[in-house]
């Protein structure tokens, strides 16, 4: 239980920081350590959470940032493409 409250608080701290310029892919692919031309273009790979839980797979941080979704605590942004922002709820949890 210990894990999944910190992965939760990790995901909402990222998301917090990325301030809604990022959707779950990148954000997932971020954390899990992906060298894709997509993370490091954006220079991802220089976050500090960049491979912060290296032997989870991205899928595994798409069902967590799905769930965080379904909590009400991010939100998809009106931006051109589907980027994820925290709102008040996950400020609140993070």
């Amino acid at each position: 239980m210990r894990r999944k409250t910190a992965v939760a608080r990790l995901i909402l701290h990222v998301v917090m920081e990325l301030a809604g310029r990022y959707g779950r892919g990148r954000i997932s692919g971020m954390l899990a350590g992906l060298r894709k031309p997509e993370i490091l273009e954006a220079d991802l790979d220089r976050h500090p959470a960049f491979v912060r839980w290296q032997t989870w797979a991205t899928a595994r941080f798409l069902r967590f940032i799905g769930a965080l979704e379904k909590a009400g605590c991010i939100d998809k942004t009106d931006s051109k493409y589907p980027c994820i922002d925290i709102n008040q709820s996950g400020t609140r949890s993070a």
